[in-house]
């Protein structure tokens, strides 16, 4: 079947269907009303983003791969979410065309091909660029349009398809600045046939993007509301971390009696599961009253308040390193803002990207700048002296021998030295060769500079590593070949077959493993030299079998003194998986140096629906011995929901930064 379940195992479209080719007549079930499509070039971001807001929502859903869409699958659905159909064949986007056409409702985002535009009353036109102003920071909507819109949406959108309306398309909403300014540009259309706004739905805000996504579905499926808002009254009580509200009482009760927490938290606590007792007591009499959408908001409220409870239940700590990787080199609303907050909440380091040995976003000679740097403008002597301004110190985030954000120019250059790490199909990667002195000595030279001409306290070392991707994780290129043949001293026969799978990997491996530890013990005795005191911390592959896998082999850095501050990268959704990996982790530092774990709240692996898996995540760092943590990465959730639920309470004191050891 091409239809995977929706959350909690339902699949009712699909059995209803299956059931009724048998003969077999379907009276109780009601079928699941809303699809999303999964499209290709879709990496995971832009569905589960999605997903998570329909979840929120209390919607039931489908998820089918956009290369099984088909016209015995479509009808069962009266809306279909489109996260990410740009790259849709021209028979999945005539299916598409063919639902829409039968009476199905579409609710699709980003680009799409010209027939479903058509349809949606939209003409697309030139790509747009997100720029220091942040013009495309958040959606919002005219008020009254829909029942349980919210006033605006946050989106930290990148960039954007300018849109214009066509036929009987109306803008239903618009693109303004963190300032609230009007950009100018419509952001969200509406029309019989459904739903379009001109970039993807984002992670941000993930309240509001519920909200939104019910909105727009119960234009096309009015009895949603009722369904949505019944379903948020019944889950009132069944948190993250507790079955009840008994439970939660019981929980902060031995809590309080264990000891350990702030002053009067117990109690303030305690405050809460009344206050969010009386707020669903609220929801209870508009639900009898048939306000559907008010009885929606006030019962989310409701669960906030008592969940907020939960936050208090975890004490401070007087010293580690509480850092936020800002991977935007001109952060929204502004890096004073950003500053100012993170200390407010209780962090300590900020760790802004500050480019490759492929582009700087700083004024640098050795390497290209990126066009937010000129004249009159340093998006790292911005962050430097707002940063120290708040008090917090400077880690500076540099993505060394990955240079995929290096321009065309850039990258062509270093394809054509094939400077470039090749894997087994020959195809060039992005990453430099770190065997190559070339790519070697323009590493040193970048970070050199950066370092002597910006007071940064620290630098961060990401990507010292070979790719993680199968084929090209071994660096098959000419200048390898030589190097590992004359150390070893003998040709490899069958190359590159004996060093990928042959009696020669084991080999290989290891002399990968000594390339990167060389390139890193020579750039920290370069750096330390230049900027005694200066803390070189590097990102370390979190998951197991790091040395077999890109070539960190953590042990013998610490054995050679080449770091001070190793960051295990566990980007990971599960608590136990990350214990896991912190538990081997420490195991394997010992007390040598302080380690950070980072925490991937918002990545590749995660997207964290509420606070709560990043405290007990924070709790579980602490457990296994580590100095600190850093949390990936800075967006709009983070800034304004997740930070004060933690100053709550794992950060509700200011704390030191670990010192050395050893």
């Amino acid at each position: 079947d091409s239809v995977e379940p929706s959350p909690g195992g339902y699949r009712p479209a699909r059995i209803a269907a299956m059931l009724s080719c048998l003969g077999v007549c379907v009276i109780s079930a009601r079928a699941t009303e809303v699809a999303v499509v999964r499209g290709k070039g879709d990496r995971g971001p832009f569905a589960r983003a999605v997903e998570s807001a329909l979840q929120g929502a209390g919607i039931e859903f489908d998820t089918i791969k956009v290369g099984e869409v088909s016209t015995a699958v479509l009808p069962s659905y009266r809306v279909l979410v489109l996260p990410y159909f740009s790259q849709a064949s021209p028979e999945e986007t005539q299916t598409v065309c063919a639902y829409v056409q039968s009476g199905g409702k579409l609710i699709a985002f980003f680009r799409l091909p010209e027939e479903l535009c058509q349809l949606l009353g939209v003409s697309l036109g030139p790509f747009l660029q997100d720029t220091p102003s942040h013009p495309f920071y958040a959606a919002r909507f005219a008020p009254g349009e829909l029942p349980g819109l919210p006033e605006r949406m946050v989106q930290e959108s990148w960039n954007i398809f300018t849109a214009y309306p066509t036929g009987n398309t109306r803008v239903i909403g618009g693109w303004v600045d963190a300032a609230g300014a009007d950009s100018g540009h419509p952001a969200v259309f509406a029309n019989d046939n459904g739903f379009f706004m001109n970039h993807v739905l984002t992670a941000d805000e993930a309240r509001a993007k519920s909200e939104f996504l019910l909105a727009l579905i119960g234009r096309f499926v009015p009895e949603q509301w009722e369904r949505s808002a019944r379903k948020a009254l019944g889950d009132f009580g069944k948190g993250e971390r507790f079955t009840s509200v008994d439970s939660l009482r019981q929980r902060i009760r031995s809590r309080r009696a264990a000891g350990g927490l702030a002053p009067d938290a117990g109690t303030r606590a305690e405050q809460r599961v009344d206050e969010a007792l009386a707020l669903k007591a609220v929801a209870e009499g508009l639900c009898v009253e048939g306000k559907f959408p008010e009885v929606f908001a006030k019962a989310r409220s409701a669960s906030d308040t008592l969940t907020s409870a939960y936050y208090l239940l975890f004490p401070s700590r007087d010293e580690e390193l509480r850092g936020m990787f800002v991977s935007s080199p001109n952060p929204a609303p502004d890096w004073k803002t950003v500053c100012q907050t993170l200390k407010a909440c209780g962090f300590n380091a900020v760790f802004p990207y500050v480019g490759s040995a492929g582009i700087a976003h700083y004024h640098s000679q050795s390497v290209p700048t990126s066009p937010l740097v000129t004249e009159g403008a340093d998006p790292l002597a911005e962050c430097l002296a707002a940063a120290h301004d708040a008090g917090l110190k400077v880690f500076a985030w540099d993505n060394l021998f990955n240079v995929s954000d290096g321009d065309e120019g850039f990258r062509a250059r270093m394809e054509a030295g094939r400077r470039l790490v090749p894997g087994v199909t020959g195809e060039a990667s992005a990453y430099l060769c770190p065997t190559q002195p070339e790519n070697q000595q323009l590493v040193v030279d970048s970070c050199l500079e950066l370092v002597q001409g910006y007071a940064v306290d620290g630098l961060f070392l990401d990507y010292l590593r070979y790719p993680y991707r199968p084929g090209s994780r071994h660096c098959l290129c000419a200048a390898c070949r030589r190097t590992f043949e004359a150390e070893r001293g003998a040709p490899v026969a069958n190359w590159p077959q004996d060093v990928i799978k042959g009696e020669l990997a084991d080999p290989f491996n290891a002399w990968q493993q000594q390339t990167i530890s060389a390139r890193l013990g020579g750039l920290r005795t370069a750096l330390r030299e230049a900027r005694p005191g200066l803390v070189v911390s590097v990102a370390v592959f979190g998951w197991p079998d790091a040395r077999k896998n890109v070539a960190q082999n953590l042990s013998a850095w610490l054995d050679a003194g080449s770091v001070d501050l190793p960051i295990l990268m566990n980007y990971t959704d599960s608590a136990s998986f990350f214990s896991k990996l912190a538990e081997g982790e420490a195991k394997e530092i010992g007390n040598r140096v302080p380690w950070c774990t980072a925490l991937g709240a918002f990545s590749h692996a995660a997207q964290f629906a509420s606070p709560v898996p990043l405290i007990d995540q924070i709790e579980l760092t602490r457990k296994h011995g580590a100095g600190g943590f850093v949390v990936f990465k800075l967006n709009h959730t983070l800034l304004s929901e997740f930070l004060p639920a933690l100053r709550e309470g794992v950060t509700a004191t200011d704390a030191r930064l670990p010192a050395p050891r050893g």
